[in-house]
């Protein structure tokens, strides 16, 4: 993570930045994700999409990535459908179901690391803030 005061590197963690001594998110020069220079009313980071809102540690509703991979390993397409992928998720889970007969469970080889692999980068790109269209892979 960036201070958003002086750009300077700081650990995800920390609530003041220990260079400036700004407490982080109360200025707006910078970009927390990347460091570029940013303008006051900007909403998302032009240079690589992080929104510029303050990150409250899962006070949006944000799911962790781990979770969600989790759910995706026990029952094929949940975590997305946790994610608010609900048409994806149930796709992939009918999807999985159909060739899995057809394979004989074969196909959960291929079929299970990718949902996933997945849910926990779909997951990530929510937690930084980052917009998710409903049916984006990885």
């Amino acid at each position: 993570m960036h201070c958003t005061n002086c750009s300077e590197t700081i650990s995800d963690q920390a609530e003041i930045c220990p260079k400036c001594g700004v407490r982080t998110f109360t200025v707006k020069n910078y970009c927390h994700g990347c460091g570029s220079s940013v303008k006051e009313n900007q909403e998302i980071c032009i240079s690589c999409g992080v929104s510029l809102k303050r990150k409250n540690n899962n006070s949006n509703g944000e799911k962790e990535p781990w979770l969600m991979a989790l759910l995706s390993f026990f029952i094929l397409g949940l975590g997305q459908i946790v994610l608010g992928q609900t048409a994806k998720g149930i796709t992939m889970l009918v999807v999985g179901i159909i060739i899995g007969m057809i394979t004989f469970g074969l196909s959960a080889i291929i079929t299970l690391p990718l949902a996933v692999i997945d849910a926990y980068l779909i997951a990530k790109k929510k937690k930084e803030g980052k917009v998710v269209r409903d049916w984006e892979f990885f």
